[in-house]
Formats: C-alpha cells, sequence, structure tokens
C-alpha cells in the first residue's frame, strides 16, 4: 500500500512538470507571434534583395516608340566564384570596379554594371531598361533627373506620373547568418515593374533624328525646330550643342551653354520678321505693288538704316522686298503703318506673349516692344526684325506655319495625351486664330517661293521640291575681339509649298549670314524629310 501511494505522487509530480513546461512555451509562442518586428527580422537574415533598377514610365514619340527605356542595360549579380571577380573587371563600368572587388573580399552577393556580354559562372546577369541609352534623343525636351527624381524638362514637369508609373527591379536571394549566399546561389524572387504607362509625344522620332544629325554637324549653337504644317504640332525640336543626362557635370562648363534648351530662350530676329510687316500693310490695305526705291541706306530722321546690299536693289514692290530682303523697303513701309496696328499683328501672332508647352518646358515670350516705343523711335527697327524686338525659335516656326496654314495661327503643341491602363488620353489642342485673310497669306507665300528660287534663299533650295522660305541675319549687339558685331543666322519655311507638310526653322547663334550658314542646314533637312515621305 504504501508503495502504490508512493508511485502516485511521483506520476503526479511528473505530470505537473510537464503541464508548466506546456504553459511556458505556449507563452513564448504567443510573445512570438505578437512581436511582428522579431518574426520580420528572422525572415530578413535569411534573404538579401539586390536593387537592379529604379525605374520610371516612358516616355513616347507619336508612333508610341519609346524615347526613354529604349536600350537594355545588364546588371551581374555575384553569388559566387568571388576570387575570380578580378579576372571580369574590364567587363565591370570603371566606377563600380573598387566596389566589385570590396564585396568579392567580403564574399557577400552584390550587383555591378556591365559594360558588355561577360562569362562568369558565379553569378547572374540581369537585363533591365536603361532610362538614357547610347542613342537617347531630345535631351533638353525630356530633361534629366538628378537623385533619381525629374530635375528639368519633362522628367519634372511629370515627375508624379512617371515615377508612379515605376517602380524598383530587384532580384532577392537566400543568405546565412552571416550575409553570404547559401550553397544554392538561386534566386528566390525577381519584380520586373511593367513600364507601359507613360507620356506620349508629338514628336516623331525620325525628324528628331534627322534634325540632331543635321544640327551636330552644321549647327555649332542653336536651335532647329519642326513643325506639322496642318496640327501645328511639334515634329521635332533640338537644341545645339547636346548633352548627356548620364553626365551632365561635364556641360557646365562646356562653351555654348549645353545645358540650355535655346528653342524656348528669345534672341534678336532679324528679317524673318519682315513677314509679318508685310502682313501688317496687306492687311491695312497696301497693296503688293507698292514701290519703294533703295538705294543702299534710308535716313528717318537722324537715324540712317542700310541694306545688306550696299548699291542698293533700285525701285522694288513688296514681293520683291521678301525676295531679296530689302531692309530699306520695309524702313518705308514702316512709315505708312499705325504703330498700334502693327503691334497687333505681331501679338496675335504670337509674339511677346509664353506658354507652357509642356508641364516642365515654358516657351519665354520674349519682348515685343510697347505701342509708345514703336511710335516714338523703334518702328523703322521693328519692320525688319530688329531694335528691342526678341523671340524664340519656336515662336518663329509658328509664325511661318501660318503662312502654311493660309493665315490661320496655331500654337504649336508637344503632348499627345497620357498612356494609362492601355488607353491614350489626350490632351486638349489650341484652336486656330485666323490673323490673316487667305488671299494675304497667298500672297506672302508665293513672294517665299521667289526667296529660293531668284532671292536670298537658293541655298535652301531642293531639287524637286518647291520650298516657301525666309532668310534672316540679325544684329546683337555684342562684338568679337576684331570689333565687328556677332550676327545670328536663320532660314525658314515651309514644303512643299502647294501642298505643306512640314514647317522648318533653323537658327544658328552666332552664325553670320542666314544666306550662307542656316540655309544650306535647312536644305539638307527638307532634303532628309521629303525621302520619309
Amino acid at each position: 500500500m504504501a508503495g502504490f501511494e508512493k508511485l502516485s505522487r511521483r506520476m503526479a509530480a511528473i505530470f505537473i512538470a510537464v503541464v508548466l513546461c506546456a504553459v511556458v512555451l505556449v507563452v513564448r509562442i504567443g510573445a512570438l507571434g505578437e512581436d511582428s518586428e522579431i518574426v520580420q527580422a528572422a525572415q530578413g537574415q535569411s534573404q538579401k534583395k539586390i536593387e537592379i533598377a529604379q525605374c520610371r514610365g516612358t516616355i513616347y514619340d507619336r508612333d508610341m516608340q519609346p524615347l526613354v527605356n529604349a536600350e537594355t542595360g545588364y546588371k551581374l549579380v555575384v553569388t559566387g566564384d568571388f576570387d575570380q571577380v578580378d579576372d571580369i573587371l574590364p567587363s565591370i563600368k570603371k566606377d563600380d570596379r573598387s566596389y566589385a572587388r570590396e564585396m568579392a573580399k567580403k564574399e557577400q552577393i552584390f550587383a555591378v554594371e556591365l559594360t558588355g556580354p561577360v562569362q562568369f559562372s558565379g553569378g547572374y546577369t540581369v537585363p533591365y531598361k536603361k532610362r538614357y541609352g547610347s542613342r537617347f534623343l531630345c535631351p533638353h525636351l525630356i530633361g534629366y533627373l538628378q537623385d533619381g527624381q525629374g530635375f528639368t524638362g519633362l522628367e519634372a514637369g511629370y515627375e508624379d506620373f512617371l515615377r508612379q508609373a515605376g517602380g524598383t527591379q530587384s532580384i532577392t536571394f537566400g543568405i546565412d547568418a552571416l550575409g553570404q549566399p547559401l550553397r544554392s546561389g538561386e534566386p528566390l524572387a525577381q519584380q520586373v515593374p511593367d513600364l507601359e504607362d507613360g507620356v506620349v509625344l508629338t514628336i516623331d522620332k525620325r525628324v528628331q533624328q534627322i534634325i540632331e544629325e543635321e544640327g551636330k554637324s552644321g549647327v555649332p549653337s542653336g536651335s532647329i525646330v519642326v513643325l506639322d504644317c496642318a496640327t501645328g504640332q511639334v515634329r521635332g525640336a533640338a537644341s545645339f550643342p547636346s548633352y548627356d543626362p548620364q553626365d551632365v557635370g561635364a556641360s557646365l562648363k562646356e562653351v555654348n551653354s549645353p545645358l540650355l534648351n535655346k528653342t524656348l530662350q528669345p534672341y534678336s530676329v532679324g528679317s524673318t520678321f519682315k513677314l509679318v510687316s508685310a502682313t501688317s500693310a496687306l492687311e491695312a490695305g497696301l497693296p503688293l505693288s507698292t514701290r519703294f526705291t533703295c538705294t543702299g541706306s534710308v535716313k528717318i530722321g537722324d537715324t540712317e538704316y542700310k541694306c545688306h546690299r550696299a548699291e542698293g536693289h533700285g525701285e522694288i514692290d513688296m514681293a520683291q522686298a521678301i525676295e531679296l530682303s530689302c531692309n530699306c523697303y520695309f524702313v518705308q513701309l514702316a512709315e505708312k503703318l499705325d504703330p498700334a496696328f502693327a503691334r497687333a499683328t505681331a501679338q496675335s501672332f504670337g509674339f511677346g506673349q509664353s506658354w507652357q508647352l509642356a508641364p516642365g518646358l515654358l516657351c519665354q515670350a520674349g519682348n515685343l516692344p510697347s505701342t509708345q516705343a514703336l511710335a516714338s523711335y523703334d518702328l523703322p527697327n521693328f519692320s525688319f526684325g530688329q531694335g528691342g524686338l526678341t523671340a524664340t525659335p519656336l515662336q518663329l516656326a509658328a509664325m511661318v506655319n501660318t503662312f502654311a496654314r493660309g493665315g490661320e495661327y496655331l500654337r504649336p503643341t508637344l503632348v499627345q495625351g497620357i498612356w494609362q491602363d492601355g488607353s491614350l488620353q489626350e490632351q486638349e489642342t489650341p484652336d486656330p486664330i485666323r490673323v490673316m485673310e487667305p488671299q494675304t497669306a497667298q500672297k506672302i507665300a508665293d513672294a517665299m517661293v521667289a526667296v529660293t528660287v531668284t532671292g536670298t534663299g537658293r541655298q535652301a533650295a531642293v531639287d524637286g521640291v518647291r520650298i516657301a522660305g525666309k532668310t534672316a541675319t540679325a544684329q546683337t549687339g555684342e562684338f568679337g575681339e576684331d570689333g565687328i558685331e556677332k550676327l545670328h543666322s536663320y532660314f525658314s519655311g515651309f514644303f512643299p509649298a502647294e501642298d505643306p507638310r512640314y514647317t522648318v526653322l533653323v537658327f544658328y547663334e552666332y552664325g553670320g549670314e542666314g544666306s550662307f550658314t542656316a540655309a544650306p542646314v535647312f536644305a539638307k533637312i527638307c532634303a532628309r524629310l521629303m525621302e520619309l515621305e
């Protein structure tokens, strides 16, 4: 009986001990479940996520051809064979090589940018979309990033949308407690953002390629603009010199201001503006046959105005004055014009007005002299595009395009809309504004054709194409060390003249005579654009 009691007491003690252990275990599990940070930390110690790229939404041309995210780059994620990393250093981007050596010594997983194909058994080559590739177009329109955020241009203007349309591309591996890869080295997961959503521009990638190539060889500093005559949409816009958005710092101290978007900056205008003066005269009732004599100079009050042809043009009418770009004719014509009406005509062409071409891109207003200034002293200079008048290359292109459109001004646009969830949300477009009667536009357009046939713009001519154009050479008030004034060079026009397709403006900063510097560049662009047709 005593033995039985002793056994019972022993079993009871064992039961109580088991119960106590179970209670402690339950408490510990409960505490662990409540403390999610502990759980997450434990999971984090077994994985390592390698960032491949911070991706952003795409910017497209009018045909949905990507202008960014257009080229594929490659990163090497090293997960083993660390002692062989030195052998592949030539294939690793120069800036990443010291980092690669350091991480290889620690035998920890890391990623580096590749400059070309590489054979390496201890890692994975991961493709990704490069934001800016080696054939990157439209840098002054698209802009660039700083610290991963849009800093200029469309990148800045559409920052929130482009960032949200992107994401982080990454690859995740298993690691041990020391942060070293597990023996298998196999990735656990990959994340690749869908970059379909983005901004659709009116730019034609083929047109942009042409003007950037021709500008690079023919316009050391300046701008080229191409508009679609019918819609006023910007098919191409380039500023020179260009810059590399992947190495912006290299351009900060270079000559000719590579980071400045000259397409949207105001400059002295020159003789392109004679088209506006002719419009004012014809719309005021003066006939195209109005004649004045050019002797090489003309004096108004105490000021003498000179023509580019020292011996003068003799007696000519308005069409001939456009064809030959005669300053003296337009100075005398200005005396027949009402200053307020002349200014209002210029304003109807968009002069003196700024507008947002797109978020992040502002076309500056330039300077349109006041009616008082024109009435007092500036109207003679104003008549041939000098004096206080300044305008941007884009404003001038829009003005020239008005004649291609039969007298309707249409403010240029750059953005077609937003591509999201597989459909285009189109942007509203401005309405055309009737600036002159169709017959006025036709008379001036005919004179512009003569410019490229027998006038000052013969070097802009292209066989088989009728071009309506205008030369310009603008005084700047700036002088070189030789004491000679620096001159801006322009040629602008539209073609084919009988059925206008493109309006093109070439601005060559400090290029001298427009007839000899800007006009040949225009001809090359015209020939290549017609080949596209």
